[in-house]
């Protein structure tokens, strides 16, 4: 119930850009040539935009259904309700883009295709006529259906926002305590947080910073010990070590060449 009575809504309609004006009041439209004719004694006008649309959009599935005998696809049109079968589905058969439904099982993933409310429907007279009987209304039950109730709104008016900003809300109602708002954050822990140590006891900071340096002299005094145990000089551990290659590459220059021997092997 509710997606029929969005279908009559204005704003949904200028929303879609339906132009209804130029179509209203017609009684049939026949096109025998390209096989568009409303048969039956309760002929609806057809909007030939929405027929424009539907064979304009044709065109070929992207995946595997090109494969799977499900080649083309396009986009919905009309749905035309009926409530008795004239002749109206064979009228409709090879139109793509529209749905035929009968008023007495309708189908929400017809009437809303894609979870869109809105779908143009083509109502014949019997079907609208039949709505009353099945749903019934506010005053009448239902005949068709036991123990059910037709939807009761529970707003007059639905449009919220216009109902808090009106005059006659706003004047009775007391204005925002914005003042006394706290902000809720994450209580931090002081032994992570430098930040929040500090606001805890400001004197943290120089406390870390004489441990740090009395951790430091304390390295300092085992290190001298174990060296003076072992009997390591702390002038020697200063000093580097003279790589070997490079003390034997100096010898080496220092001494004289020996004297070339000749084939013989008697020097000259």
């Amino acid at each position: 119930m509710v997606l029929m009575e969005r279908m009559g809504k204005k704003d949904l309609k200028e929303e879609k850009k339906r132009n209804y004006s130029q179509w209203c009041g017609q009684d049939y439209v026949t096109k025998e040539g390209e096989g568009v004719s409303l048969i039956g004694p309760k002929v609806l006008w057809v909007l030939h935009f929405w027929l424009e649309k539907v064979y304009k959009s044709r065109r070929t599935r992207a995946g595997r259904g090109k494969m799977r005998n499900r080649r083309r696809v396009h986009r919905l049109g009309p749905c035309v309700i009926f409530a008795r079968d004239q002749g109206l589905t064979k009228a409709f058969r090879n139109i793509p883009g529209i749905t035929l439904l009968n008023v007495n099982s309708l189908n929400l993933l017809k009437l809303a295709p894609g979870g869109h409310v809105g779908r143009f429907c083509i109502w014949t007279e019997s079907a609208f006529r039949k709505l009353d009987a099945i749903y019934g209304t506010w005053k009448k039950a239902s005949e068709r259906k036991l123990h059910y109730n037709l939807p009761m709104p529970k707003m007059a008016v639905p449009d919220l926002t216009k109902l808090v900003t009106s005059a006659e809300i706003s004047g009775q109602v007391r204005p925002a305590k914005r003042d006394n708002t706290r902000r809720r954050t994450t209580k931090k822990n002081p032994l992570k947080n430098a930040k929040a140590m500090k606001e805890l006891n400001p004197y943290s900071e120089v406390q870390k910073r004489a441990a740090k340096m009395q951790q430091i002299k304390a390295a300092e005094r085992r290190q001298a010990y174990l060296d003076k145990k072992r009997g390591i000089k702390t002038e020697e551990k200063k000093k580097p070590a003279k790589p070997v290659k490079a003390a034997a590459k100096g010898a080496a220059k220092g001494a004289k060449k020996p004297a070339a021997k000749g084939k013989g092997g008697k020097g000259k």
